[in-house]
């Protein structure tokens, strides 16, 4: 006889593994407040289909691996799905090898921009990985969980996969985009981790009204992913799930897309309407779309605050890596934004494939004086030429050397490509000093928010800071 309320195995699993770098753990309740999107939307699909699925986000961290190892052997699930970036995509194979010593039947899926880009790569190195999936994943995961859980339809058929067969590598044609994003159902937000750290409250309050950028930053893969297609829900859309939330008592949200101002339009009638729901929420914006009346809409909507993505105190870098402003463009948008009562974040880099001593003194002093006469906080960060970005495709190209492929070191916090101008250590030695520098100028305000991303602090909770004096390089 079986029991009534006799919890239902789980079919497929997905999840976000563990990120190797200190940040994630050392900011883990503000992470919490994020839920991971991208394994939400293809849960919410699944289940919308009548499978039984199970989400985990171990981005913040796995304690125990006995965790991982129950929730395999308890569920012996047909499916597994890991969704992964550059980052934590090593951490995944790790888990994946578990996954597969305990459950060898289960057919183990990846997914995410890493392994879009390196599905080869992935699939000549690792047995324990069956599938990979390309892009968008809601709809091939679908079709995937259609032939392996219910033995509907052909693999070689499914669109946006690769797999082997007798060990070579078989690539299916590219998936189309979703052209209609309204046609998703909202994302799954029962999502939850292994160390009892996330609460079904925080991870609730990440939002994106739009798919793609419309920019061709030489940096960034969002563009790639996208096919530079830039698409968006409608405003009905979005507000529908904002009022969803709203009912269920979450407030604050985080808007994660790429470029929601794009639409101007569109985006101040989002504005105008969100204020109904939310106490406060924040986005990201392009420089080159604000103006004083749209600052003033944000703060009247409210909007707490927004970064700005400003890269480089070089109008030539600017112009060289395909950013697509000005530096009168930032200052005007950072100005506006300020004197409306919004908090502004600003990130910059340093060790773009251009950069000199000469022009990464450009960026430092531009960045101090965007914190010191304007009000901003910034976020420094060194180039990481990311698989599917311009700069790691024409790597030889442009006399870059990518000193290691242990994804693990595939940090904005480390440098790990020499320039023709500069050596890795050059860059991450200045990093450090910058960041330092930085901190000091940086408004007060923010201080307990980035104060434990300075070198001080991370030295002085324990955490190991490379530094260009130390002989020791850990790039395997």
């Amino acid at each position: 006889m079986k029991l009534k309320n006799k919890r239902r195995k789980s079919e497929i699993i997905l999840f976000v593994p563990p990120s190797p770098l200190i940040y994630p753990r050392m900011l883990c309740k503000w992470l919490s407040h994020t839920s991971p999107l991208g394994i939400g939307y293809i849960s919410s699909i699944l289940k919308k289909e009548g499978f039984q699925v199970s989400c985990f986000n171990l981005y913040t961290g796995l304690k125990k691996l006995k965790s991982f190892e129950c929730i395999i052997r308890e569920n012996r699930p047909k499916l597994i799905g890991f969704s992964t970036m550059t980052e934590n995509y090593n951490n995944g194979i790790l888990l994946a090898k578990v996954a597969k010593n305990i459950c060898s039947n289960s057919t183990i899926i990846f997914g995410g921009p890493h392994v879009t880009f390196m599905d080869k790569e992935v699939l000549c190195n690792n047995d324990c990985v069956d599938i990979i999936v390309r892009g968008e994943g809601e709809l091939t995961m679908l079709e995937l969980s259609n032939y392996f859980v219910q033995g509907k339809g052909t693999l070689e058929n499914i669109k946006g996969i690769s797999y082997r067969v007798n060990g070579e590598i078989v690539r299916t044609e590219a998936r189309p985009l979703i052209k209609d994003l309204d046609k998703l159902p909202f994302p799954d937000r029962d999502i939850s981790d292994l160390d009892g750290v996330l609460s079904s409250y925080e991870a609730r309050n990440l939002i994106i009204t739009s798919r793609g950028c419309s920019g061709r930053c030489k940096f960034c893969v969002a563009s790639a992913l996208a096919g530079g297609k830039y698409r968006m829900r409608s405003v009905d859309n979005v507000v529908s799930e904002i009022e969803d939330l709203a009912k269920k008592g979450y407030k604050n949200m985080n808007f994660g897309d790429d470029t929601i101002s794009v639409d101007l339009s569109r985006f101040l009638k989002l504005c105008n309407i969100v204020k109904n729901y939310l106490n406060n929420w924040s986005c990201e914006c392009r420089v080159d779309g604000m103006t004083k009346e749209v600052a003033r809409t944000l703060a009247n909507s409210g909007c707490k605050g927004l970064q700005f993505g400003v890269e480089s105190g070089s109008q030539e870098l600017l112009d060289r890596m395909g950013k697509n402003i000005t530096i009168k463009q930032i200052k005007q948008a950072v100005k506006w934004c300020i004197e409306a009562g919004l908090d502004v974040i600003c990130s910059l880099m340093v060790g773009i494939p251009e950069d000199t001593m000469e022009t990464i003194k450009q960026t430092i002093d531009f960045a101090e004086m965007l914190e010191k006469e304007y009000g901003a906080a910034v976020i420094m960060a060194c180039t990481v030429p990311y698989p599917g970005t311009y700069y790691f495709n024409h790597a030889k190209d442009l006399g870059l050397f990518i000193s290691t492929r242990n994804y693990n070191l595939y940090s904005t916090s480390n440098a790990i490509m020499d320039t023709q101008h500069l050596t890795r250590w050059q860059i991450r030695n200045v990093y450090y000093e910058a960041i330092i520098q930085l901190f000091k100028s940086m408004p007060e305000k923010y201080k307990e928010l980035f104060g434990n991303m300075s070198r001080h602090s991370l030295l002085k909770e324990g955490y190991y800071v490379p530094t260009y004096s130390e002989s020791l390089e850990r790039e395997v």
